[in-house]
């Protein structure tokens, strides 16, 4: 049984992001705040972005803030998935580097929140030129990279998980 709740709180992109952050982390600490006992994950943009996201709650919510481990490199992946199984409490991954390659079943994550919309970076030439020779390439990587997502909370039949999408291009995109 998996659930998508979809919680806009803009349209971010690059322009909006500065603006928009502070809507999206209180929107973050609302829903782990919501999800006390239960194990989750945060999907952000980038690095950078999780950190703001952390100092963040540090501020505004020091109780969820201790429950964040944060996966700081993709080298640190297999530390961080061993911290949140191995706990008793409920902690929450925080990464952008989690969408897909892990096996979070049952109570090892009943929620995640998805930050922004995996587009592919059109910063990047080989994308950039990809996306304009075929956009719907375009379309069906991002399709790709949320129903990975997605999939992270629920593995099986019987498993079941609440999906918060928080960046109003989701609508957009669904369209």
């Amino acid at each position: 049984q998996r659930r998508i709740d979809y919680r806009p709180v803009g349209a971010l992109s690059k322009t909006t992001l500065s603006e928009l952050e502070p809507a999206v982390f209180g929107e973050v600490a609302a829903i782990l705040s919501a999800h006390p006992g239960e194990k989750g994950l945060v999907h952000v943009a980038s690095y950078a972005s999780a950190r703001r996201l952390l100092a963040d709650l540090a501020a505004r919510a020091p109780e969820q803030y201790r429950r964040v481990i944060f996966v700081e490199s993709a080298d640190a992946k297999v530390r961080a998935l061993g911290e949140h199984r191995a706990s008793s409490q409920p902690t929450v991954l925080l990464s952008p580097s989690l969408r897909e390659g892990m096996d979070l079943p049952d109570d090892f994550l009943r929620f995640q929140v998805i930050t922004k919309v995996p587009y592919p970076d059109l910063g990047d030439p080989w994308t950039a030129a990809r996306q304009t020779r075929d956009p719907q390439w375009y379309a069906l990587e991002t399709a790709k990279a949320i129903v990975q997502a997605y999939g992270r909370s629920c593995r099986h039949a019987g498993d079941h998980g609440v999906t918060y999408v928080l960046d109003a291009q989701f609508g957009r995109f669904l369209q």
